[in-house]
C-alpha cells in the first residue's frame, strides 16, 4: 500500500513539473544542467548529484535533483538515493534562497563475502525519509562554479525492517528507527554542503 501511494505521489510531481516546463517560454536562455557533490544532506553521508533547472523566471526558478551514493567497506554496504524539488528565490543573482522538499531511501546491511546473500533476514536498516531543505544556493545564469549550503532535516515516513532484534551494521541508528517502528514521527536534524559545476550552454 505504501509503495503504491509513493508511486502515485511521484507521478503527480513528475506531471506537474512536465507541465511547468512546457509552459515556460524562455526555455533556452540559461545553463540548466549541474553535476555536484554534497557532503551529508539528503544522502545522509553524502551523494553525487545531477540537477536541472525546470522552470526559469528572473526572480523565481524551480529545479529537480537526483542523487545517489554507494559504499562497500568491511563487508558492509551503504546505499542511499534521493530526489528533490527546489524553488530558487532571487536574492541578487547568482545568489538564491533555496527551499525544497524531497524523498530519500536509505539502506545499510552486512554482506557475507562469497555467499551472495545477506546474513540473516533482519541484518539491515532500511527506511524512507522526507527531506525539507532551506538554504543558500550560488548558481550563475550561464554556467560555471556551483555551490550551496542548507539545513536538511529528515523526517522518517516508512521503515522497511520492522524487526526490533536488529544488531547489524549501523546499529547506532537503530534508536532512531525504533521510534519509526513504533509509529512515531522520526526526526533527524541534518545539514549539507555542496560544490559542483553548471555546464555552460553551447552557442548554436
Amino acid at each position: 500500500m505504501f509503495i503504491k501511494k509513493l508511486i502515485l505521489i511521484l507521478a503527480i510531481i513528475s506531471s506537474t513539473i512536465s507541465l511547468m516546463a512546457q509552459s515556460e517560454k524562455d526555455s533556452s536562455s540559461i545553463s540548466r544542467h549541474t553535476i555536484f557533490i554534497e557532503v551529508l544532506g539528503n544522502g545522509i553521508l553524502g551523494s553525487i548529484n545531477y540537477d536541472m533547472i525546470l522552470f526559469n523566471k528572473e526572480n523565481f526558478k524551480i529545479s529537480g535533483r537526483y542523487g545517489i551514493l554507494y559504499i562497500h567497506k568491511n563487508n558492509i554496504d551503504f546505499f542511499t538515493t534521493c530526489i528533490e524539488i527546489n524553488s530558487m528565490i532571487n536574492i541578487k543573482a547568482p545568489n538564491f534562497l533555496e527551499i525544497g522538499i524531497g524523498l530519500t531511501y536509505f539502506y545499510t546491511g552486512n554482506y557475507c563475502s562469497g555467499c551472495n546473500y545477506y546474513k540473516g533476514d533482519n541484518n539491515y536498516l532500511s527506511a524512507m525519509f522526507t527531506v525539507i531543505r532551506v538554504g543558500y544556493r550560488y548558481q550563475k545564469e550561464y554556467g560555471g562554479l556551483f555551490g550551496k549550503i542548507g539545513v536538511t532535516p529528515l523526517i522518517g515516513i516508512y521503515d522497511f525492517n520492522k524487526d526490533p532484534s536488529y544488531e547489524g551494521p549501523g546499529v547506532g541508528l537503530s534508536n532512531y528507527f525504533m521510534g519509526l517502528r513504533d509509529g512515531n514521527i522520526l526526526f533527524v536534524p541534518l545539514a549539507g554542503a555542496s560544490i559542483g559545476y553548471t555546464f555552460k550552454k553551447r552557442n548554436k
